[in-house]
């Protein structure tokens, strides 16, 4: 459910930018969605769809990056791709910590026209 609240967010978002900036409708909205943060891609693109006819977002694309999960070497400082079951830096073997790259949803901005 709180996938459905997110995309509801993204299409508020869009319309308060487009007043914000006296523009008639949204073009493209820009959401980052970390593949750790608990939310579905694809569930937040589909209420999308559903609930922005009749808003500024009514044609508007949504797109959506899905940074991988990452971890930080605390010997070396290397960062690199989480791969299940192994925690081991590729560069010094020291076990890697998570890091915040894919944890959140975050809503980088929107094209405006």
């Amino acid at each position: 459910m709180h996938d459905y609240h997110k995309a509801v967010e993204v299409i508020e978002y869009g319309a308060k930018e487009a007043q914000k900036q006296g523009k008639n409708r949204v073009k493209k909205v820009f959401l980052s969605v970390g593949k750790s943060s608990g939310y579905s891609a694809d569930t937040i693109r589909m209420y999308f769809e559903e609930n922005k006819p009749g808003t500024a977002c009514a044609e508007a694309e949504l797109v959506i990056d899905e940074p991988e999960a990452t971890l930080k070497c605390p010997k070396c400082g290397e960062v690199y791709p989480r791969k299940p079951l192994h925690l081991e830096c590729p560069k010094c073997g020291a076990e890697g910590l998570p890091t915040d790259d894919a944890s959140h949803v975050v809503i980088k901005g929107a094209e405006l026209e």
